[in-house]
């Protein structure tokens, strides 16, 4: 029984050494892109009044800084991102408190040009 103890101590001081990515009312942090032009960032679920560094890397890094609302909700205009969607980008969310959250977005589907394309397709049926 003592050993139970133990753990059960020890398993709780562990769980409060590690931040949470979860805020206060326990739902996860969540970020997500609104707006691409101007470039806008929305987040939710991180803690009232905490400081959120927000990064964006598409063609270069651009960061910038927001404090969430008493309800935990932020929204940061960042009008010099620029980003090819051929390549995507990756937006991170990171509170003072601990609250974390990113969202990817993945690469578009960008094949041949158009004026290839149209090249490969007369070569192959001219034979």
């Amino acid at each position: 029984m003592g050993l139970t103890i133990l753990f059960g101590v020890l398993g709780s001081a562990l769980a409060a050494a590690i931040p949470s990515t979860v805020a206060s009312s326990g739902t996860a942090a969540v970020v997500r892109v609104s707006e691409i032009e101007p470039f806008t960032v929305s987040g939710r679920h991180f803690r009232p009044g905490e400081q959120v560094k927000i990064v964006v890397q598409a063609k270069g890094r651009f960061e910038a800084q927001q404090a969430a609302g008493p309800d935990g909700s932020f929204t940061a205009v960042i009008p010099e991102v620029k980003f090819d969607e051929c390549k995507g980008y990756v937006v991170k969310a990171e509170g003072s408190l601990g609250s974390r959250a990113a969202f990817k977005r993945q690469a578009a589907e960008c094949g041949v040009p158009l004026a290839g394309w149209r090249a490969q397709r007369e070569n192959r049926w001219s034979r």
